[in-house]
């Protein structure tokens, strides 16, 4: 490691896994607090249903700002 941050992840059928800092690979991720306050409607009409894409840095980087890391 570089001395970076890494993305550790834990799934219920795969357990605990490192994301790979690799700019190819794109992560998805929603904010089920923020979607859950849409109107049903909307959410019935949005094309991503609500996932974002990034990439592994900039996850961490919306993790942060979120408060969820500190």
């Amino acid at each position: 490691m570089d001395g970076g941050k890494t993305l550790s992840v834990k799934d219920t059928e795969l357990g605990w896994f490192v994301v790979p800092d690799d700019p190819a690979m794109v992560l998805e991720y929603r904010d089920e607090t923020a979607w859950a306050l849409l109107p049903i409607e909307m959410c019935q009409a949005s094309v991503d249903k609500g996932w974002n894409r990034a990439t592994p840095q900039e996850l961490i980087g919306v993790l942060w700002n979120s408060g969820v890391l500190k």
